[in-house]
């Protein structure tokens, strides 16, 4: 998606609800927010090493 968008991972968010979102995101190095839906806990998205963690998919576009 970053080669079709002609962008570098630094002017990327990923965004999730899991912690393998997350993964993905550090592993190919844009700044990565975890979504608590109810699917993952707080600490599941620290533990990840998300940057940011929103409560709602709501609360991302603040972040951004």
């Amino acid at each position: 998606m970053l080669a079709a968008l002609n962008a570098s991972p630094d002017e990327a968010v990923l965004v999730g609800d899991h912690p393998t979102d997350i993964a993905a995101g550090l592993a190919i190095g844009t700044q990565t927010v975890g979504v608590l839906t109810g699917r993952t806990e707080h600490a599941d998205f620290e533990k990840a090493g998300a940057h940011y963690i929103a409560n709602d998919i709501r609360d991302v576009r603040e972040l951004l």
